[in-house]
């Protein structure tokens, strides 16, 4: 698996305000921070699996953040992993998510 870093930069440091799934057609997510003065709005397309753990999901801050593609161009990420130095989405990660295709838009508050 290979590192997606534009995506670990944008959103590590940050904190989630809002969370919008549209799972009836498309299965796409859409995911907003809030970094310094700028919203960074993550557009998921195509999600596969999304895995949740609230319970163990404490803060809404995003401190550590892994993403991943694999071979088949399916792209992994986890806004709470286990240890992100790991290259590989872990069982022990948290608030998973498997998905094909993303857009990333930052808009200046």
């Amino acid at each position: 698996m290979k590192r997606l870093s534009d995506i670990e930069k944008e959103i590590r440091d940050c904190e989630i305000t809002s969370l919008k799934l549209n799972w009836s057609n498309q299965k796409n997510i859409e995911i907003k921070f809030l970094k310094n003065k700028s919203e960074i709005c993550l557009i998921i397309e195509g999600a596969q699996e999304l895995d949740l753990f609230e319970d163990e999901f404490e803060s809404y801050y995003i401190s550590h953040v892994k993403c991943l593609i694999d071979d088949e161009n399916l792209v992994w990420l986890s806004l709470d992993p286990y240890d992100e130095r790991i290259d590989e989405i872990e069982e022990r990660d948290n608030f998973k998510i498997q998905f094909k295709n993303y857009k990333i838009k930052i808009t200046e508050k």
